[in-house]
Protein backbone atom coordinates (compact mmCIF):
# COMPACT_ATOMS: atom_id res chain seq x y z
CA UNK A 1 0.00 0.00 0.00
CA UNK A 2 2.88 2.35 1.06
CA UNK A 3 4.53 2.38 -2.46
CA UNK A 4 1.27 2.78 -4.43
CA UNK A 5 0.33 5.72 -1.96
CA UNK A 6 3.86 7.18 -1.80
CA UNK A 7 6.46 5.71 -3.56
CA UNK A 8 8.26 7.47 -6.19
CA UNK A 9 6.18 6.37 -8.89
CA UNK A 10 3.63 8.63 -7.40
CA UNK A 11 5.30 11.55 -8.59
CA UNK A 12 3.64 15.49 -7.75
CA UNK A 13 0.63 13.49 -6.50
CA UNK A 14 2.43 11.59 -3.80
CA UNK A 15 4.54 14.27 -2.59
CA UNK A 16 0.94 16.44 -2.23
CA UNK A 17 -0.37 13.99 -0.06
CA UNK A 18 2.42 12.61 1.55
CA UNK A 19 2.54 17.10 2.52
CA UNK A 20 -0.88 16.71 3.85
CA UNK A 21 -0.65 13.88 5.81
CA UNK A 22 2.77 15.74 7.29
CA UNK A 23 -0.01 18.57 7.80
CA UNK A 24 -1.92 17.27 9.94
CA UNK A 25 0.22 14.55 11.64
CA UNK A 26 1.32 15.58 15.25
CA UNK A 27 4.08 13.44 16.65
CA UNK A 28 7.50 14.73 18.04
CA UNK A 29 10.32 15.09 15.49
CA UNK A 30 12.52 12.48 17.33
CA UNK A 31 9.72 9.83 16.31
CA UNK A 32 8.68 10.69 12.83
CA UNK A 33 12.79 9.59 11.47
CA UNK A 34 12.14 6.04 12.75
CA UNK A 35 8.22 6.24 10.84
CA UNK A 36 10.62 7.81 7.52
CA UNK A 37 13.22 5.23 7.88
CA UNK A 38 9.85 2.46 7.75
CA UNK A 39 8.35 3.93 4.64
CA UNK A 40 11.63 3.68 2.88
CA UNK A 41 11.50 0.37 3.80
CA UNK A 42 8.04 -0.31 2.81
CA UNK A 43 8.51 1.56 -0.73
CA UNK A 44 7.71 5.56 -0.26
CA UNK A 45 9.62 7.58 -2.49
CA UNK A 46 12.79 9.63 -0.96
CA UNK A 47 10.57 13.28 -2.06
CA UNK A 48 7.42 11.80 -0.74
CA UNK A 49 8.96 11.24 2.80
CA UNK A 50 10.96 14.31 2.32
CA UNK A 51 7.45 16.44 2.28
CA UNK A 52 5.89 14.01 5.02
CA UNK A 53 9.01 14.91 7.38
CA UNK A 54 8.99 18.83 6.84
CA UNK A 55 5.77 19.49 6.97
CA UNK A 56 5.24 17.70 10.24
CA UNK A 57 7.98 19.76 11.51
CA UNK A 58 6.67 23.18 9.67
CA UNK A 59 3.00 23.01 8.99
CA UNK A 60 0.57 22.59 11.67
CA UNK A 61 -2.82 22.07 10.95
CA UNK A 62 -3.91 20.37 14.07
CA UNK A 63 -2.50 23.34 16.31
CA UNK A 64 -4.11 25.86 13.56
CA UNK A 65 -6.14 27.55 16.33
CA UNK A 66 -3.66 27.61 19.01
CA UNK A 67 -0.88 29.54 16.68
CA UNK A 68 -3.68 32.05 15.53
CA UNK A 69 -4.78 32.83 18.67
CA UNK A 70 -1.06 33.90 19.76
CA UNK A 71 0.26 35.11 16.03
CA UNK A 72 -2.65 36.28 14.30
CA UNK A 73 -4.54 34.99 11.37
CA UNK A 74 -2.73 36.50 8.89
CA UNK A 75 0.66 35.22 9.88
CA UNK A 76 -0.29 32.05 10.79
CA UNK A 77 -1.77 31.58 7.32
CA UNK A 78 1.02 32.79 5.63
CA UNK A 79 3.44 30.59 7.96
CA UNK A 80 1.93 27.70 7.21
CA UNK A 81 1.15 28.24 3.18
CA UNK A 82 4.91 29.10 2.65
CA UNK A 83 6.26 26.12 4.99
CA UNK A 84 4.45 24.10 2.45
CA UNK A 85 5.23 25.50 -0.68
CA UNK A 86 8.63 25.51 0.73
CA UNK A 87 8.77 21.86 1.66
CA UNK A 88 7.33 21.00 -2.08
CA UNK A 89 10.51 22.73 -3.37
CA UNK A 90 12.73 20.82 -1.07
CA UNK A 91 11.10 17.80 -1.97
CA UNK A 92 11.81 18.28 -5.49
CA UNK A 93 15.13 19.03 -4.89
CA UNK A 94 15.31 15.77 -3.54
CA UNK A 95 13.40 14.33 -6.22
CA UNK A 96 15.82 15.66 -8.90
CA UNK A 97 19.34 14.26 -6.78
CA UNK A 98 17.78 11.03 -6.11
CA UNK A 99 17.06 10.39 -9.49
Amino acid sequence: FISKALGKSTGIGGIIVSGLLGSITLMPTAVAYPLAAGLLKLGAGYAQVTMFITTLTTVGIVTLKIEKDYLGLKVTLLRNIFSFLLAFVNAVIIAFIFT
